[in-house]
């Protein structure tokens, strides 16, 4: 094959992989017309934009795989859809409905609206989390946060009125965070949050970058997004994970059955951008087998247990649904001060070369 022909076939190649990606448009309106200015947001990336005046937007440069696409506007209640992206691109509809309650100023008839200081301190350091990253990491405006007591249940539950704005000077990103649900049990000193968040690159010096970008490699290692990403490039092990699998009879106060698994086989193809995760909860002869995941990396070991019959991973380490496990361990302990966005990537194999 001459030189010019292998360009040509070099050339092709490159053109192909671009190719590879797609764009999600759409339009936003509701009852009497389409929303200018509307946010619109893949949660968990760096990707944003807003409405033109008629209505439309556009996010381009995807990855075939699984997104939520957030829609927030002032006086709308917020929407969100599941979209897969697999060979085309795709154009969507969303109808806001208004809201009830306009957005909440921080003053009631000229009066602040307190907050209860020790509310606010458990919210923080629940959401943010408990690592290094988190000592690093504010919100810059809590004045929108409200909380609830539930003197029965002894439950602190927390809601937004906008935007939680959140800076991460370990990791070198702004996020803004549409908080959906917050619930804190007293008693029991278990966090259940929801949200939607969106990264902002933040700008320093040589120095500071340096710093994030080590600081980002440490938070992503061992995430629940490094490990799902490495089952679905089938290397999970070499990858430094390993899987046990725990098997307990329900009836029975017998220790469970620990066995070493190849989790990257036993997960489902269903084409080269996605997998599935059957439930692995079984039951024989009028018994259940709950079955849990421990995973070990490093020194640190993460539980799953599944929720849902079946769970999908992409090739970024998305699941769908996100809330289809209950995690435990060192996953359950990674908040938002050890968030990166999907489209951060460390590859330790290439690292060792």
């Amino acid at each position: 094959m001459t030189r010019s022909l292998l360009f040509i076939f070099l050339m092709i190649a490159c053109l192909r992989a671009k190719a590879q990606t797609y764009s999600i448009t759409g339009t936003i309106s509701y009852d009497k017309g389409v929303i200018p200015g509307a946010t619109v947001f893949l949660t968990n990336t760096k990707k944003t934009t807003s409405t033109d005046a008629s209505g439309r937007f556009m996010l381009n440069g995807l990855q075939p795989g699984s997104y939520e696409v957030v829609v927030n506007m002032i006086g709308f209640i917020a929407d969100k859809q599941s979209i897969k992206l697999e060979e085309k691109s795709l154009d969507i509809a969303f109808k806001l409905k208004e809201s009830n309650t306009m957005l909440r100023t921080v003053t009631i008839k000229g009066k602040a609206i307190k907050q209860d200081p020790q509310d606010l301190r458990i919210f923080t350091s629940s959401f943010l989390g408990f690592s290094g990253n988190a000592s690093q990491c504010k919100i810059l405006n809590p004045e929108v946060l409200s909380f609830k007591k539930n003197n029965k249940t002894e439950m602190l539950e927390a809601r937004a009125d906008d935007f939680l704005e959140i800076q991460n000077d370990a990791l070198g990103y702004k996020l803004k965070y549409l908080l959906t649900k917050f619930q804190y049990q007293f008693t029991s000193a278990i966090c259940y949050f929801e949200g939607d968040p969106y990264f902002e690159e933040m700008k320093g010096t040589d120095e500071q970058q340096k710093q994030w970008e080590k600081n980002r490699i440490v938070a992503y290692l061992g995430s629940c997004r490094h490990y799902f990403k490495a089952v679905m490039a089938g290397n999970s092990r070499a990858q430094g994970f390993y899987t046990y699998e725990y098997r307990q009879k329900l009836s029975t106060k017998e220790s469970p059955l620990r066995r070493l698994i190849d989790i990257d086989s036993e997960m489902v193809a269903v084409n080269k951008n996605f997998k599935v995760m059957l439930a692995r909860q079984v039951v024989l002869k009028k018994d259940t087998i709950r079955s849990t995941l421990h995973i070990y990396y490093l020194n640190h070991i993460s539980q799953i247990k599944q929720f849902v019959d079946t769970i999908t991973v992409d090739k970024r380490g998305v699941i769908t649904p996100g809330n289809g496990f209950y995690f435990n361990g060192y996953w359950a302990s990674q908040r938002i001060a050890d968030l990166t966005p999907l489209d951060y990537f460390v590859d330790p194999l290439e690292q060792k070369k």
